[in-house]
C-alpha cells in the first residue's frame, strides 16, 4: 500500500514540475522525465516477478 502512494506522490511531482519548466529548460526536463520512468520501471519489475 506504502508503495502505491509513494508512486503516486513522485508522479503527482512530475507532473507539476513538467508545467513549472520554461522553453529554456525544456530539455533538461525531458531528460529528467526519462530518468524518472526507466528508475520506476526498474522498481516495478522485481516486484511483478
Amino acid at each position: 500500500m506504502l508503495f502505491w502512494f509513494l508512486i503516486i506522490i513522485s508522479a503527482g511531482a512530475l507532473i507539476v514540475g513538467t508545467f513549472m519548466l520554461t522553453q529554456a529548460t525544456a530539455g533538461v526536463g525531458a531528460v529528467g522525465v526519462a530518468c524518472y520512468l526507466a528508475i520506476l520501471a526498474r522498481i516495478v519489475q522485481p516486484k511483478r516477478s
